[in-house]
């Protein structure tokens, strides 16, 4: 098996490949590719085993994502030198109705295909399930064969749950998937939404954050299949942002009461429009007269 890659003055070099080879590789099977993205690629063909020269694997970019791919040849190459491989069950597919048959004589595609595959020292066959409306497409070999298609990608998907270490970041070519289209991206705003998100932009940087995407990422690059896992773990777990009040800014301040002078009621009770009235002297009463009061 070959080695790592290793960077040598500005050229790449790799186990058994020459810079030569490498540089050719880089021209012709990974083309659009930049040096880090074709270490990434060699260091994936020293872990497989697969000669890209000979087109067993090969690297292609999908909504600026590279992508590491092979057959699914290739997937059982990998799988049967681990020596853990022990063969699988056969493939089975369902329509809506849910009911999986042996063998799919409809003339419309099947909703779902499902493989088992069987590890060496598990004593439950690892099982994977491929949806149409996730992988399906109308043209090409789909449009005549769709059954066999989808049946490979439930495949390919049972065999890298099987051995992640071996297959973990490698696709087969019949799993490239579609983009998500408009429908799909109305679904996300509308449950970001009411997730709390406050913006479209918001929502994409979320998703960027969560799958490790540059600044140029766009919404519109993610698979149909990303759509389960933003809306479990990103939308469903979105915790929107609350605004924080202290505890003193919490506290309603009671005013301060106004000082109040008390005026005595001769005074508060004046009238300044009112005529002041002459002073009165107290009557006097003398008990000797009879009856007379005196005045003054």
């Amino acid at each position: 098996m070959n080695s790592l890659v290793k960077t040598t003055d500005k050229s790449l070099s790799v186990g058994n490949y020459s810079k030569e080879q490498v540089e050719t590789i880089k021209n012709v099977i990974c083309q659009g590719a930049n040096d880090s993205e074709v270490q990434l690629f060699m260091g994936y063909v020293a872990k497989t085993g697969l000669d890209p020269l000979s087109r067993q694997i090969y690297f292609i970019k999908s909504g600026g994502r590279p992508i590491i791919q092979t057959s699914i040849d290739g997937f059982r190459v990998i799988a049967e030198r681990t020596g853990k491989y022990d063969g699988q069950e056969p493939a089975q597919w369902c329509g809506m109705d849910g009911v999986w048959v042996d063998v799919w004589l409809k003339d419309s595609p099947p909703a779902a295909a499902r493989v088992s595959v069987r590890k060496k020292g598990i004593s439950t066959p690892i099982t994977a399930v491929a949806l149409f409306k996730e992988y399906g497409k109308k043209t090409g070999v789909w449009s005549t064969m769709p059954a066999l298609m989808l049946a490979k990608c439930a495949e390919a998907l049972a065999l890298r749950k099987a051995f992640p270490n071996d297959l973990s970041g490698i696709y087969s070519s019949d799993e490239i998937l579609s983009n998500i289209d408009q429908e799909d991206l109305k679904t996300l705003y509308a449950a970001s939404k009411e997730a709390g998100f406050k913006s479209k932009e918001e929502l994409k940087e979320a998703v960027r954050k969560y799958f490790h995407r540059d600044e140029s990422f766009k919404l519109t690059e993610l698979f149909k299949s990303d759509l389960d896992v933003i809306l479990k773990n990103v939308i469903s777990n979105h915790q929107p942002e609350v605004e924080v009040i202290s505890e003193v800014e919490a506290t309603p301040v009671e005013p301060e009461p106004k000082e109040v002078k008390k005026v005595s009621p001769s005074v508060e009770n004046r009238n300044p429009n009112k005529p002041k009235q002459r002073g009165v002297e107290p009557i006097q009463f003398d008990a000797s007269m009879d009856g007379e009061f005196p005045f003054k």
